[in-house]
């Protein structure tokens, strides 16, 4: 995700077919990614007291980058409101995951043990990889 937010950052009005297939790439990542979290991630530690507001946190982030990046796909690729866009959706992005990997991944280990987040890596995995095939799926049977 952080390597096409940048290749998109770096584009120009006169990028506009890199901009609408590098978009449509990113959003079905952070879709899947998001998706993954929620019925995961956020699912145990918004069960655990102590990380529940963490956990309400990244779920209203993924809500907010879901309406910016919503508008983002409204706005024509050669518009010049889509860059700015973009970087503002960014910025929400990257901001939510460097939260992630700097909090509530390193508690979530602490309180819910290697075991449990071993599973949840699993149970990520799999939901990560349902939207993508869901997407070929429709692809291939129009």
């Amino acid at each position: 995700m952080r390597r096409l937010f940048a290749s998109l950052d770096g584009t120009g009005i006169e990028d506009a077919e890199q901009r609408a297939t590098e978009l449509d790439e990113l959003l079905a990542l952070l879709e899947a990614h998001e998706r993954a979290e929620e019925r995961t991630l956020y699912e145990a530690t918004g069960a655990e007291p102590s990380l529940r507001e963490l956990a309400l946190e990244g779920l209203e982030q993924h809500r907010i980058s879901r309406t910016l990046l919503a508008e983002l796909g409204a706005v024509s690729v050669a518009d010049e409101r889509w860059l700015p866009k973009l970087r503002a959706a960014r910025g929400l992005v990257e901001n939510h995951m460097l939260v992630e990997e700097g909090l509530v991944l390193p508690s979530a280990r602490d309180l819910l043990g290697p075991e449990a987040m071993a599973g949840l890596a699993e149970r990520f995995k799999a939901h990560a990889e349902q939207p993508a095939m869901a997407r070929a799926s429709r692809a291939a049977h129009p």
